[in-house]
């Protein structure tokens, strides 16, 4: 069965209402959050008539379904508006609407059968009649909708509301049989029969609802919500090129700048407190973003493949972050690192490889071009081979400056550490960072497979105008090969901000890792003296007027990258915080993608930001799209956290 495969348009609105809690005899507030309890699963059968195409509205995450809207065209059934609710820690209080359209003109609704769900009771649909005409071609001609009330009185239970909804046709003829969801079950998706043309019968799949009490560390709940609140409603869109702004919200945002879908998330107080999904994976299948949406990350896949690499440093078969590229062509002369060096590094470069470790490749300090290594929907263009060697016109990842002299952002020097990686290991990339990374650090959405046009979480750019909603891809994976659910992406940056141990306090990646990567790229002339302060380095070193830093307990001349320095796969600025920088930030960019993220170590806080949708267009000398969204939103965090 398809999942929405039909050019369907979704919106999705989202505001929050007061929300639903327990006092205690204690005086301690509860809230008691609904989610889908995927172990429990039932599908009716088709009220009406099967035919020859199935479509499903199912929005996913936790969405339950509180009623339906239907309009028809030239006596033709062809429209359905289905309402849902969703009420979690993550997303309290959102309210969305899908739609199926296969009208051959404008449709509305002209029938509504929405069923009142209110904080305090929540009611979603458990059953459904359809009725049909008595011709061969079997068109819906009523609905009748019944209902559940949903923890009524904080009792945890699935209760029959006494409610039902029905509108008929004058050619309505034949009430079908009824269906519903089995007891103690309630709707999370709608089965739809259609010829293409019109639609034959109904059905549901249903749920049994689990509840889960929630009780919040004292003050931080509401005020959570009220600081994000500000945030996403102090969006400044730039609308002319004299840098006249208007003020809306995210959701607004979105939709002015013609984007697909976007997910933030916030760190505050070293904890998530804030996770937010807006728009629609695609814009032709219309299923709106969500809790398990994947993104494509760009170049915040080199954050992850760092982490990658200092995993596989403590690991016998390496390679360590000190190893050359000559050491590994030495050692694996039938290489393609071998080949890579014996072509590309020659004459005045030919010393180059022996000084050019994995550090210097993660930190953009080895003197390589090849800035971005780009997508594709075909593999050549994105091979390692083809990117380290050259083919055509592209001459391969080159030289350009000694090692450790310069920052040069290079991801060509990203797809030679992947390179290294698969031959130490003998293990695909994928392979390795799906297995060590991911599920080490139970990052069990996430992936480094190659995107496909079967993922259906997987946001996609197609945003405006002609183009294709097929995904673009990269099949190397250090440099951009990560698809990243935003949340479990923050969850990540938390664990490093908490010196590799996760919420519980268990260590997941040694400290003396962390602090690998949190140190600053030095210059190759750095004294590396031993220290246990920044005063205690010489001044002016490397010849320069800049003074040495003490960093990992060794003087060294942080190599400058623009204003910052950079570290392992990641941006670092800011004053020191407990030894080290205290900013870790990075942003990413590929065709119709816009990442981003900013975390303050000493600060305790954070942003993720993931969007999809065309990445650059003008209006009235403004700049719209997915990389301006991403900017208004960081602006908004910075003014407000």
């Amino acid at each position: 069965m398809k999942i929405l495969a039909l050019t369907a348009l979704v919106i999705l609105t989202a505001f929050e209402l007061s929300p639903r809690r327990v006092t205690t005899a204690s005086g301690i507030q509860t809230y008691r959050h609904i989610y889908v309890d995927n172990a429990h699963l039932f599908t009716t059968p088709i009220s009406g008539f099967k035919s020859s195409k199935h479509d499903t509205l199912e929005p996913g995450s936790n969405a339950f379904l509180v009623g339906l809207e239907f309009d028809e065209k030239s006596d033709k059934p062809c429209f359905i508006r289905a309402h849902w609710w969703r009420y979690t820690a993550a997303n309290p209080d959102e309210q969305l609407t899908t739609f199926f359209d296969i009208c051959k003109s404008s449709a509305k609704g002209d029938q509504s059968l929405v069923f009142t769900s209110s904080t305090a009771l929540r009611q979603a649909v458990d059953g459904i009649q359809v009725c049909s005409n008595n011709d061969k071609d079997h068109r819906m001609k009523g609905v009748k909708l019944s209902s559940a009330f949903i923890d009524r009185d904080a009792k945890g239970k699935v209760e029959n509301a006494g409610n039902d909804l029905k509108f008929e046709r004058p050619n309505c003829s034949s009430w079908k049989d009824f269906k519903g969801c089995s007891v103690g079950m309630v709707a999370i998706g709608l089965n739809i029969e259609h010829s293409g043309e019109e639609i034959t019968g109904l059905g549901l799949h249903c749920t049994q609802p689990t509840i889960k009490s929630d009780t919040p560390t004292p003050g931080s709940t509401d005020s959570d919500k009220e600081k994000f609140s500000k945030m996403e409603h102090d969006i400044r869109v730039a609308v002319n090129k004299d840098g006249h702004t208007q003020t809306m919200s995210i959701k607004d945002a979105v939709a002015r700048h013609e984007v697909n879908a976007a997910t933030v998330v916030v760190i505050d107080n070293r904890k998530i407190s804030a996770v937010h999904h807006y728009g629609v994976r695609s814009r032709k299948s219309g299923l709106p973003a969500n809790d398990d949406t994947l993104y494509p990350t760009a170049s915040l896949s080199k954050f992850v493949s760092s982490v990658g690499m200092l995993i596989a440093a403590d690991k016998d078969e390496g390679p360590k972050l000190v190893r050359s590229v000559r050491q590994t062509a030495n050692d694996f002369p039938n290489s393609l690192i071998a080949r890579w060096v014996n072509k590309q590094f020659k004459g005045k470069n030919s010393d180059f490889p022996k000084d050019i470790t994995i550090s210097h490749l993660l930190s953009h300090t080895a003197g390589l071009d090849t800035h971005t290594i780009g997508t594709a929907r075909h593999d050549s263009k994105t091979d390692m081979t083809n990117i380290l060697m050259g083919s055509g016109l592209n001459p391969g990842v080159k030289p350009l400056a000694a090692p450790g002299t310069l920052f040069e952002y290079s991801g060509g020097g990203f797809v030679a550490a992947e390179s290294m990686l698969e031959t130490h290991s003998g293990r695909t990339a994928t392979n390795f960072l799906n297995k060590e990374v991911l599920e080490h650090f139970h990052l069990t959405k996430s992936t480094f497979n190659t995107a496909n046009d079967d993922m259906v979480n997987l946001a996609r750019g197609c945003s405006r105008g002609i183009c294709s909603d097929k995904p673009e891809y990269t099949t190397v994976k250090f440099a951009g090969g990560l698809l990243a659910n935003p949340e479990e992406y923050a969850r990540l940056l938390l664990i490093i901000m908490n010196d590799g141990k996760d919420d519980t306090g268990h260590e997941l990646l040694p400290f003396d890792r962390v602090k690998d990567m949190l140190t600053p790229a030095a210059h190759i002339n750095s004294s590396r003296k031993s220290c246990t302060s920044h005063d205690s380095c010489p001044k002016g070193g490397s010849g320069t007027k800049d003074d040495e830093k003490c960093y990992n307990g060794v003087c060294i001349l942080p190599v400058d990258a623009g204003g910052t320095w950079y570290g392992l796969g990641v941006g670092l600025s800011g004053a020191d915080y407990a030894g080290f920088p205290t900013v870790l930030s990075h942003s990413g960019g590929q065709d119709n993608v816009s990442t981003y993220f900013h975390v303050s170590r000493g600060g305790g806080n954070g942003i993720v930001i993931m969007v999809t949708g065309e990445t650059k267009w003008n209006k009235d000398g403004a700049d719209f799209g997915a990389d301006a969204l991403v900017d208004d939103i960081k602006e908004a965090f910075f003014r407000t956290y």
